[in-house]
């Protein structure tokens, strides 16, 4: 359902071109800053609070996917300078 959202808003985007370039976003753990990690998963993905808050319970979980590379670097970054562990899954 996420993911669902989220390859949606990067198709209607334009930005993913191809096949080759989409990645994932996988968030392992939010580490000591849960409620930071919440927020940024928020900002991220517009989810809700209460969505939010289940994607990192649930961690491992994807919050990002079929997106251009660009763009989940960038959200990786932003994770884990929260304390976050995140990595991209092309």
């Amino acid at each position: 359902q996420l993911a669902q959202r989220v390859v949606a808003r990067a198709l209607d985007a334009g930005e993913a071109h191809d096949a080759g370039a989409l990645a994932s976003v996988v968030l392992h753990s939010p580490g000591p800053s849960k409620f930071e990690v919440i927020r940024i998963v928020r900002e991220l993905t517009d989810l809700g609070i209460a969505e939010a808050r289940g994607v990192v319970d649930r961690a491992p979980s994807v919050i990002g996917a079929g997106l251009s590379l660009a763009e989940p670097r960038a959200m990786v970054q932003k994770l884990t300078e929260a304390g976050a562990t995140a990595e991209v899954d092309a």
